[in-house]
This record gives structure tokens, C-alpha cells and sequence, in this order.
């Protein structure tokens, strides 16, 4: 390691506290999830929890790191030539929470792209490359314990574990803005509805690219950081915002969403507009009325009965996550105000209407 502090510790330092950050912000986001969507289906939520018990983990270790080199090493430089056994574990963990988030936006794109297997198999086998490099470049960090090797060593598979989350990353990204796009003019060629439908995908549009972009410039900037300056610890406190941009990126398209009933609708605004059913280009809630005609014992001026209409009103909703009976029949909001006037309509065309009597 180079003689400079300010490129050894002082760039590992920098890159904890950026990262401690980053897991203030993880932890914020953890915590507005489980208050806004306690229903989402059990497999976001274990994501969720092990996105945190991982990142959680990441941060004990870059602590444990700085205590390392800084205060149990304090100006003794021979020291900062040794890895520590906390840094070779944040490697690996890193790589774990970048499959845990690829897994998650494959599955969007698959879902999303019509049920694109194409797609999705290669981010996968992306992801498994990245989390083998990761753990190859683990087990020879530990058998190497000299940062100044690194680079020597192991070159070719932190570059091949780095470039394939990169691409990844760029594939995911440009995937979910293509079909956002495209089921966004499908969707306003087939329904007439205001500009917040627009508004909503180009939001989540926005939030694709800026996500995307972000971890792949990262990403970027450590394997040539790693390669250029391979005597100080640039790399290594770079290479630490990883894990947080990762999980934060997927808790923040989560809290995107609008809730219902806890479980989360990727909607924007008041309309609350499934964004699944949106895709598969039908409404989000269809109300069937189904009017006919029954005889009551209600008698008109001249003795007769009168057949008045009845008023038949079904509310299908449509989620993305399947209901209990229970969830169904609980808090539903059903439409009591448009049974309401159409029984007040029926009744005056029934009294005006001679043509209704028996």
C-alpha cells in the first residue's frame, strides 16, 4: 500500500461513513415497507428482511474494518499491506445482496415483458457469475492476506464478477424502460384517461434509468480504480456503496407504490390504477350492472302491483397478489352510492312511467 493516508485509510474511511449513510437511509426505507405494506405476499417480504439482515451485516464489517486500521493498527503503515478477514467477507456479501435485487427486477422483466424467459435467463446467469466471482475472489483474498496482491492475482475475476453485474445492470435497465414505454402507448391508444397514468410510468421510467445507471457507474469506477490505482484503498472504499445502492434501488421501487389493504399497487395518485392490470391493458376495477325486474307488493292508485327494476352491482378488483376470502369481504369499499342513485332513479321512472304498472 502506498505511503499516503489520505489514499489508503483516509479514502476507507470516507467510503464507511458514505456507507453508513446509505444504511440510515436502507433502514428508513426497511421500516416505511412494513408499516405501508404488512399484506405484500410472503416472498417480497422475506426479500425485504434479508436485503436488511445482509446490509446489516455489510456495515458491521466496514466498521469492523475502520476499527482495524485505525485504531488497532494507529500509525503503523505495514499494517495497511494486510487484508482484514471483515473486508474479504464484505466482498461476498456484496455479491449476495447484487443477486437478491437482480433476481427481483428479473422477475419484473419477465413479467412485464409478456413472460420474456430470454430476457430474464440472462440477467439470472448474469447474476450466478457475479455471485461466483465473488465468492472465488472471497476465498483468495483469504489465502493472499496482502492487499498489494490483489491486483496481480485476481485481476480477471473481479473484472468478470464486476462487468457481469454491470451488464446486468444495463440490461435491466434498458429492458424496463422498453417495456414501460411500450405499454405505455399501448395503454393511451386503448383507454382515454388523464395524464397521471403517463405521469406514473414516466416516473418509474425515471427511477429505472437513474437506478441503473447509478450501480453500473459504480461498478464501473471500481474495477478501473481497482486496476489503475491498485496502492491505495479507492477501490475498497468504492466498491463498499455497492451493497447500499443495490438495496436501497429495490426498497424504493417498492415504497413507490400505492397501498391497498397492505399490499403494495404500482400506482401514482389518487386513482389508484393497478399497474400489473395496466400492463395487461384492462382496467383495474370493472363494475357490472346488471338490471332487472321483480314485482313488489307496493300497489298504485288503482289497485295494482308495480314491477319495479332491481339493481344488480358486482365490483371486480384486480391485484397484484391473490386475496383470501377474508381480505375480500373485509374493508370493501362497495359502491353504496351509485346503488343508491340508481334506486332513486328507478323509483321516480317507475312512478312517472304508467307503462311499468301490472
Amino acid at each position: 500500500m502506498g505511503s499516503d493516508l489520505n489514499e489508503t485509510v483516509g479514502a476507507l474511511l470516507i467510503g464507511v461513513l458514505v456507507t453508513a449513510v446509505g444504511y440510515g437511509i436502507t433502514t428508513m426505507q426497511t421500516y416505511l415497507y412494513m408499516n405501508r405494506f404488512p399484506k405484500d405476499p410472503w416472498y417480497i417480504r422475506w426479500t425485504v428482511w434479508s436485503l436488511l439482515l445482509l446490509d446489516t451485516t455489510h456495515i458491521m464489517l466496514s466498521w469492523h474494518m475502520t476499527y482495524y486500521y485505525l485504531i488497532l493498527n494507529f500509525d503503523n503503515r505495514p499494517a495497511l499491506d494486510n487484508s482484514v478477514w471483515s473486508f474479504n467477507i464484505t466482498v461476498v456479501v456484496t455479491a449476495v445482496i447484487t443477486v437478491i435485487v437482480h433476481c427481483f427486477y428479473a422477475r419484473r422483466v419477465y413479467i412485464l415483458g409478456n413472460q420474456n424467459s430470454f430476457l430474464t435467463i440472462i440477467i439470472l446467469a448474469l447474476s450466478l457469475i457475479r455471485l461466483i466471482c465473488g465468492t472465488i475472489v472471497t476465498v483468495k483474498i483469504f489465502i493472499l492476506q496482502k492487499l498489494a496482491l490483489l491486483p496481480i492475482k485476481i485481476p480477471a475475476e473481479v473484472g468478470t464478477g464486476l462487468g457481469a453485474g454491470t451488464l446486468a445492470d444495463c440490461i435491466i435497465t434498458g429492458s424496463l424502460v422498453y417495456f414501460l414505454r411500450g405499454h405505455k402507448s399501448g395503454f393511451n391508444h386503448t383507454y382515454v384517461l388523464d395524464s397521471r397514468l403517463d405521469s406514473t410510468l414516466d416516473k418509474i421510467t425515471y427511477w429505472a434509468v437513474n437506478n441503473g445507471l447509478l450501480t453500473s457507474i459504480v461498478g464501473i469506477v471500481v474495477i478501473i480504480t481497482f486496476s489503475v490505482m491498485p496502492d491505495n484503498m479507492v477501490f475498497l472504499g468504492v466498491h463498499l456503496l455497492l451493497s447500499k445502492l443495490y438495496a436501497n434501488s429495490l426498497l424504493a421501487t417498492l415504497n413507490f407504490r400505492q397501498a391497498q389493504r397492505g399490499r403494495g399497487l404500482d400506482t401514482d395518485g389518487p386513482s389508484a390504477i393497478n399497474m400489473s392490470s395496466l400492463f395487461r391493458k384492462t382496467p383495474r376495477t370493472e363494475t357490472t350492472i346488471d338490471l332487472s325486474s321483480v314485482t313488489v307488493g307496493k300497489q298504485s292508485q288503482s289497485g295494482t302491483a308495480v314491477t319495479v327494476p332491481r339493481v344488480h352491482v358486482m365490483t371486480t378488483t384486480t391485484t397484484d397478489a391473490e386475496y383470501s376470502s377474508e381480505d375480500m369481504t373485509k374493508n370493501e369499499v362497495f359502491p353504496d352510492q351509485l346503488v343508491a342513485n340508481l334506486d332513486r332513479i328507478a323509483s321516480r321512472e317507475t312512478e312517472s312511467d304508467p307503462g311499468h304498472m301490472a
